[in-house]
């Protein structure tokens, strides 16, 4: 069987508010539209429109393309949890291209009926999502599960803002983008109960400064930008006990086939797994929904919020409509066929 796969036209995306990331900012996003031709040893054709996401803030530059012909094992290699579901070879090309692949793939293995029963692309589940707060809004009318951005006040700033919420029935999450120092944090945190924060996302610049924070054993940390580490597996081992969540783009630094694998593995079994959105266009966004259904069915914690807020973001999202604090996915068909 092979897999031709046809670049199309290339989208533009703007942004509803102008977005600043690593000190630039940024108008709109991009994405490629594709086609997935899959020929199987009949002469029988398969269909699937795609596309990938072109992300200036991840992809800049970026010199890769997409391969035009691949070829797929017999379909008896089917394994969810390997590069590609183990039917093409792992080549190790750039994760937005692995992701666009392994999407089209989920949509002709749903054809075929291969999917297990609890991956149901033919439902259109609902997922509970956090809000993002920034340094310009005020959280008092959030509700659910809210993602706070830290580091870009006055640590005394930040105090008070926290303090402000301790009443609040909020489920808390603080991001610092490796900005802080322990002793900040610290500060940040003075009086803070820690039954008030779900977790704490990459507060400093390398996670093992974790070791140096006084209230380590208090809170849970986060890793992010961590994943991409080299030294990744040591540190997570080192800092296993105080991990309580791992924040997963499966189009930047990680795969939907690897996501798969982690709900599998025991080293992840008390670790919450939580989808974060890079500016997806529509049809990459609803794959995250189902992907995070199906993480909360498996890990059952049906009420785990995931961070796909950015769809309020982009403007061509609006087709995604906000159910106070959950956001419904379309099947997969409605973007794929």
């Amino acid at each position: 069987m092979n897999l031709v796969i046809e670049q199309g036209e290339t989208l533009v995306h703007p942004f509803d508010q102008i977005i600043m990331w690593k000190e630039v900012f940024y108008q709109e996003s991009y994405s490629k539209q594709l086609d997935f031709f899959f020929l199987d040893n009949k002469n029988n054709q398969y269909h699937i429109l795609g596309e990938v996401n072109l992300l200036p803030f991840f992809w800049k530059d970026q010199k890769a393309t997409i391969p035009s012909n691949l070829a797929i094992k017999d379909l008896d290699h089917l394994d969810l949890t390997r590069p590609y579901f183990n039917l093409i070879e792992d080549n190790k090309i750039d994760r937005n291209y692995q992701f666009a692949i392994e999407q089209a793939l989920l949509a002709f293995l749903d054809i075929k009926n291969l999917l297990p029963n609890n991956l149901n692309l033919n439902s259109t589940p609902e997922v509970e999502i956090s809000t993002l707060h920034t340094s310009h809004e005020s959280p008092q009318d959030f509700s659910g599960t809210v993602k706070i951005k830290i580091g870009q006040r006055t640590a005394k700033s930040d105090n008070i803002l926290l303090r402000s919420l301790v009443s609040k029935d909020l489920r808390i999450r603080l991001d610092a983008n490796r900005s802080l120092t322990p002793q900040v944090l610290d500060q940040i945190l003075e009086d803070i109960p820690a039954s008030m924060i779900e977790y704490i996302e990459e507060p400093f610049n390398d996670v093992m400064h974790w070791m140096n924070f006084s209230r380590r054993d208090e809170f849970l940390l986060a890793l992010d930008e961590t994943l991409c580490d080299d030294q990744y597996l040591q540190k997570f081992n080192h800092l296993k006990k105080y991990i309580g969540a791992l924040v997963i783009k499966p189009s930047f630094n990680s795969s939907i086939s690897e996501v798969f694998s982690m709900l599998t593995d025991p080293n992840y079994k008390n670790i919450d797994l939580v989808l974060s959105s890079s500016y997806e266009p529509a049809q990459s966004l609803n794959t995250l929904i189902h992907l995070a259904n199906y993480i909360n069915k498996v890990s059952l914690k049906e009420q785990l919020a995931h961070g796909l807020g950015t769809l309020v973001q982009m403007q061509q999202q609006s087709l995604f409509s906000l159910e106070g604090t959950k956001v419904q996915a379309y099947t997969f068909s409605h973007f794929s066929l």
